[in-house]
């Protein structure tokens, strides 16, 4: 359920009918780690959109739930750009 907001967040903003777009989903695991890797073009939204400066809670509350599920063993990277957004995270299932 946590990897949920990762791949809807990617299809909410990493999606345009004008412009190329890119989403890529990796999932891997070894041994007893978990890796998982969502890449998505961004692009952005018009000015009249009404949802153009709203931030949703949805990574705030992936956070927490890594906080109290996996404290000390997960790492969470969340790079972006104006062009592009990079989510990388890791779990140690040990």
């Amino acid at each position: 359920m946590l990897l949920i907001q990762f791949v809807e967040n990617a299809f909410r903003h990493g999606i345009s009918v004008r412009e190329p777009s890119n989403i890529k989903i990796a999932l891997g695991k070894r041994e007893n780690t978990v890796y998982v890797d969502v890449y998505n073009s961004r692009h952005l939204r018009p000015e009249n959109d009404p949802e153009k400066d709203k931030s949703g809670i949805g990574l705030t509350n992936v956070k927490d739930r890594l906080q109290m599920l996996y404290p000390n063993k997960h790492e969470l990277v969340i790079r972006e750009t104006s062009k592009e957004y990079f989510v990388h995270l890791t779990l140690d299932l040990s």
